[in-house]
């Protein structure tokens, strides 16, 4: 698995400390550097006290000796044009300043935007060995590429089944879904790997139900870049999904 440079968000948010963990024994195992970054607040009105409040309580709960790049603007839009310069993004699942209104907002906008595969690390501390990793797909626009060379190597590393889900009102695959799933049956060819498919009208529920029956270590998805419905869908599975790693990288 070539990754070299992982960027982690933080703020003081438990899945934050456990991304930082994670991305910081990843970067071990992988002989890789880690960025640690914390974006301030872009309005003007915000004085080096803030900054120095803020490097205080990282501080207290990350330890003194954690070197941290501060940045301002909008977090979305900072750690998404920063990540073009990294192989991995690592962050929390659920960020300091959520609210139940804007659960997951944050994350929901980078997986969108990230130009480089994003990792989303719940509250809880996460093992590193993911030995079962269930993919969401649709079945549509899919092709061998190097867009799935990362979620293959982390199955082969891990040696993980993989669950191939499709949730739709009708199981019954079309034409083109069908050679869309013999495609995606060719992509991991070498690796263990079923097809499950979910009867459900909502994606997110059949999500939940999968995650649920079969308790993978792992949920990896592939959203639509630049249309409000995969945005929408985005956050909507983050803002379900409350204990298991989400692993996004782009269509």
């Amino acid at each position: 698995m070539n990754i070299e440079s992982i960027l982690c968000p933080i703020d003081d948010s438990s899945s934050s400390k456990n991304a930082l963990i994670f991305a910081q024994n990843f970067a071990k195992d992988h002989n890789a550097n880690v960025e640690v970054v914390h974006i301030l607040s872009s309005d003007t009105k915000a004085s080096n006290s803030d900054r120095e409040n803020r490097a205080h309580q990282l501080e207290q709960r990350f330890g003194p000796d954690l070197p941290i790049t501060y940045l301002r603007g909008k977090v979305s839009d900072i750690v998404s044009a920063i990540s073009e310069n990294h192989d991995l993004l690592v962050m929390g699942l659920r960020g300091a300043n959520h609210t139940t209104n804007h659960y997951g907002s944050n994350a929901a906008q980078i997986i969108q935007t990230s130009e480089c595969p994003v990792l989303l690390i719940p509250d809880k501390e996460v093992d590193i060995n993911f030995r079962k990793i269930a993919f969401a797909t649709d079945f549509k626009d899919l092709s061998k590429d190097d867009r799935f060379e990362l979620l293959r190597d982390l199955a082969n590393e891990h040696d993980s089944d993989l669950h191939l889900l499709h949730i739709a009102a009708e199981t019954t695959l079309d034409e083109d879904e069908a050679e869309e799933a013999i495609e995606l049956h060719d992509v991991f060819e070498d690796i263990s790997h079923a097809f499950f498919m979910v009867e459900e009208t909502d994606i997110v529920k059949g999500i939940h139900s999968h995650l649920k029956s079969n308790k993978p270590d792992l949920l990896a998805i592939m959203p639509r870049k630049t249309t409000k419905l995969a945005s929408t869908l985005s956050q909507a599975i983050i803002e379900s999904v409350k204990d298991v790693p989400i692993f996004s990288f782009h269509a």
